[in-house]
């Protein structure tokens, strides 16, 4: 099975994930996202966010503290 990354990239050329995580159930799922990490890990543990698209949740954990490293196409 080959990954066809130019279909990827058009993909999030044409959506809008940060705005996605603005609406409210997009909210919903970002608090929920941060209440689990954070039942986990605490600061100032490393992670590492693959995929993470435009950066929301690497931002919000990194105001909580944690250490984040990045990585998507």
């Amino acid at each position: 099975m080959n990954t066809d990354f130019e279909k990827i990239k058009d993909y999030y050329q044409h959506f809008d994930e940060w705005g996605r995580l603005e609406t409210y159930s997009g909210q919903l799922e970002l608090r929920i996202v941060l209440e689990l990490i954070s039942k986990y890990l605490s600061p100032p543990e490393s992670i590492f966010d693959l995929g993470g698209g435009p950066w929301r949740y690497t931002f919000e954990l990194a105001k909580k503290g944690y250490k984040l490293k990045l990585a998507d196409l």
